[in-house]
């Protein structure tokens, strides 16, 4: 079993595909990096990960949480926090094929998405930046990260950096702790 907060779940959500011929993509995946639950969301065009504080148990098997699930969780997190206020953190507890949902632990039984995640973590880089003087992506892609971000943080304007490696590597956007986001470049 482990714990993450909503925000993390709606943030990453963002990026998910919303294209069905390529399903797995369809939701946010669940797995570990470096001991700590880790969630992904990508379309192919964007990527968006966070790491969050909480320890993955050893006998996590990672998995892939549809977007149509999200958004009955979100909105039963929605009913938890009218019916409990903003004094008491909202919370999701996971075991396999169960989400219990805030204070009330009120259960949500799902199937994970049956398919293989692509290896994300491939496209997001990590070499040095090199100055550049001119480089094209998708404006709405920084929306989504600004967007996600804000989520994450809890703030209404969360800053984002961005690193661009060179004119043709993927762009990485980063804000608060945990968060990091990938858009692939245009060539202008």
């Amino acid at each position: 079993m482990f714990t993450i907060e909503p925000k993390d779940l709606a943030a990453t959500v963002l990026a998910a595909s919303k294209e069905e011929t390529r399903y797995y993509l369809c939701g946010v995946y669940f797995h570990a990096i470096d001991g700590k639950i880790a969630l992904a969301g990508t379309d192919g065009y964007s990527i968006i990960q966070i790491v969050t504080g909480a320890d993955a148990p050893e006998e996590l098997e990672p998995f892939i949480l549809g977007t149509d699930d999200i958004k009955i969780i979100l909105s039963m997190v929605k009913m938890e926090c009218k019916t409990h206020g903003n004094v008491v953190p909202i919370e999701l507890q996971f075991q396999k094929g169960i989400v219990k949902i805030g204070p009330s632990l009120k259960e949500y039984r799902f199937t994970p998405i049956d398919g293989t995640y692509p290896d994300y973590q491939q496209v997001i880089p990590s070499a040095e930046p090199a100055p550049i003087t001119e480089i094209g992506f998708n404006g709405n892609l920084f929306g989504v990260m600004q967007k996600a971000a804000n989520l994450h943080s809890d703030s209404k304007n969360s800053g984002l950096r961005a690193v661009f490696i060179d004119k043709t590597s993927p762009i990485r956007v980063y804000s608060s702790k945990g968060f990091t986001g990938v858009v692939m470049p245009y060539r202008i």
